[in-house]
């Protein structure tokens, strides 16, 4: 744990407040923050700071800085929109073309915005990849990668948010992906236009490699030459290798996709050619990764059109400890540095729970959004920050 520890710091600007969310899955890149929640609330749920609304699209939060960014589709334009986090007030907008492209969805943009030493990297669906500064959202470049590199863009466009590594950010983007330099935007190594990206976000692994997905392996590369360490052939239907693999062990990750595909466990140290140590349908995450606490996983099983659930699965054997089928569809981060898990369900219902092992124990929950809900949940400095599929925006006080 200390060494993912490590490797994650790398990412982050000595300015940084340890609470802050600067990127996908938070500073820890596990989805777990040592923040704790407050689970006494009215009867309608915690106390609303602020709402707004920020175009169709399923764009994560991204908060440093005193600014909350995010990314929503208007008119066939993606717009950039950030938040000043204690009052609300839109501090500037950034956009750029882009379609919607609903296709079996709503459209909009899909992954989340990196902040990263006073600026924001922002990847459209179409490879639309843009340095703003983060004071006053002003353009420092902008490429479009898919051109850059030739590399095909996937069914769904890409999805997984830029990972920076000191002077260098790494993006899936191509077979096994594309780096570019962070002062200028300049590709530096490019991949295989084929197979095309998956939608995964390159995760660092202890050793110092990064694993992330495409559409039909998941793999780990060294991220200064593009050289690629070890592959896992994983070919999910429609190519939707979305979630992100789970660390478990300084050698091992699980990986689980949707579309009746399941889970995996896999030994890293046998690379190239990683060792199987169980797979099974106990674990079926169609779009987000699992959370992995105190030796468990907690997440979703099945895809939002087939009635899934929330399964709780030992991540040493991989056999179910528990199931809650009425939350449907969800997202999940932990709190309370594991203790507690804020969920979301599809249907925009939020629950605290309990992390444990013995059932779906709910401390708190309330009904607090419309819609469809797909994007996780944010906490950052005691604000919990929550968008549906439509653009709409609340702010809740989470303080204890």
């Amino acid at each position: 744990m200390k060494l993912l520890c490590l490797a994650a710091t790398l990412t982050l600007s000595a300015t940084l407040s340890a609470a802050d969310w600067p990127h996908w899955r938070g500073i820890s890149r596990t989805g777990i923050t040592d923040e704790k929640v407050s689970t006494t609330w009215p009867s309608d749920g915690p106390k609303r700071l602020w709402s707004g609304n920020v175009g169709v699209g399923f764009s994560g939060f991204a908060v440093a800085g005193g600014k909350a960014i995010t990314i929503g589709n208007t008119d066939d334009k993606d717009v950039v929109t950030a938040f000043d986090v204690s009052s609300g007030k839109v501090a500037w907008t950034f956009e750029y073309d882009a379609e919607l492209d609903p296709k079996y969805f709503e459209g909009g943009p899909t992954s989340s915005p990196t902040i990263h030493e006073g600026h924001v990297y922002i990847l459209g669906r179409q490879g639309q990849f843009h340095k703003l500064a983060l004071d006053t959202g002003k353009a420092v470049w902008s490429v479009n990668l898919a051109e850059e590199t030739g590399a095909r863009v996937p069914d769904w466009g890409f999805t997984g948010s830029p990972f920076i590594l000191r002077d260098k950010i790494i993006l899936n983007v191509g077979s096994h992906g594309t780096c570019v330099e962070l002062g200028s935007g300049k590709v530096v190594w490019k991949s295989a236009e084929e197979p095309a990206a998956g939608y995964s976000t390159p995760l660092p692994l202890a050793d110092g490699t990064l694993a992330f997905s495409n559409s039909d392996e998941y793999f780990a590369l060294d991220a200064a030459s593009g050289k690629v360490k070890w592959t896992h052939a994983w070919a999910t239907r429609y190519g939707v290798n979305a979630a992100d693999p789970v660390i478990v062990s300084p050698t091992e990750l699980v990986i689980a996709t949707g579309y009746n595909k399941g889970s995996t466990r896999i030994d890293i140290s046998a690379a190239p050619t990683p060792k199987m140590v169980w797979q099974n349908r106990n674990l079926r995450s169609q779009m987000n990764p699992a959370l992995f606490i105190s030796g468990m996983l907690f997440g979703v099983d099945g895809d939002e059109s087939s009635k899934p659930a929330v399964n709780c699965v030992d991540a040493l054997s991989g056999e179910v400890k528990w199931t809650e089928k009425s939350v449907g569809a969800a997202t999940m981060i932990g709190v309370d540095g594991g203790k507690q898990i804020v969920l979301l369900s599809d249907k925009g219902e939020l629950h605290v729970l309990k992390a444990t092992s013995e059932s779906f124990d709910s401390l708190a929950s309330a009904q607090v959004l419309s819609g469809r809900c797909w994007t996780a949940p944010v906490l950052a400095n005691g604000c919990l920050l929550l968008r549906n599929a439509a653009g709409e925006v609340v702010a809740l006080d989470m303080k204890p």
